[in-house]
């Protein structure tokens, strides 16, 4: 009598494995660099107006809380205070600066964050191009070995969706499309987690 082999083929186990490898780098990738893009769009659209602090009103999970000499109560942000070895202390008699759609947050005349910071922090750190690195070179591995693209069978596996692309070029462009779909996902995601937490933090904080 004949025993049933459960083991997967090598050949499938191998596809399979690869499958999990580009899917997992994609899902990790995506979801980083959705959150980074979310926290460099507040960065930019923040917005300090120039004038001296009068006093240290306390601190919140953002930020310090400040008056400046204007009257005006603004948020200092920590992503700023804290970018260095050592955390910055906001006092009083301190000037400070932020300019709206600038990367730049100004403490007495001296730029704590640039443009750079905020790409290499948010826009495109190591966790977010190491796993799609991986992504790219598993999937241009698949690509190659298989024929299509990793997770290609689940979109044209119904006869009635579009052609699978044939060629590497078309392979590699919907390599590319699966992955930026996944990124316009979790910028939705993250834009609408942002906004409930920054909704409960003004009612809560004013």
């Amino acid at each position: 009598m004949e025993t049933r082999r459960t083991e997967p083929e090598p050949r499938d186990l191998t596809r399979r494995v690869l499958r999990f490898i580009c899917l997992a780098a994609a899902l990790i990738s995506a979801i980083f660099a959705g959150s980074g893009v979310q926290m460099a769009g507040q960065i930019v659209n923040d917005e300090i107006p120039p004038g001296r602090i009068v006093a240290i009103l306390g601190q919140t999970k953002g930020g310090t809380r400040v008056r400046l000499d204007s009257g005006q109560e603004v948020l200092f942000s920590n992503l700023a205070l804290f970018r260095g070895p050592k955390p910055i202390e906001l006092a009083v008699g301190d000037r400070v600066e932020k300019e709206y759609q600038s990367c730049v947050y100004l403490l007495n005349g001296k730029a704590l964050t640039d443009f750079w910071w905020v790409f290499h922090e948010y826009l495109l750190p190591a966790r977010v191009f190491i796993p799609l690195g991986l992504y790219l070179l598993g999937g241009t591995v698949f690509m190659l070995k298989y024929r299509r693209t990793p997770h290609g069978d689940w979109i044209w596996s119904d006869p009635e969706r579009p052609r699978r692309p044939r060629t590497r070029w078309g392979l590699f462009a919907m390599l590319l499309v699966n992955w930026l779909l996944l990124y316009t996902v979790f910028i939705f995601f993250w834009g609408c987690l942002f906004a409930v937490f920054s909704g409960i933090g003004k009612v809560i904080f004013g």
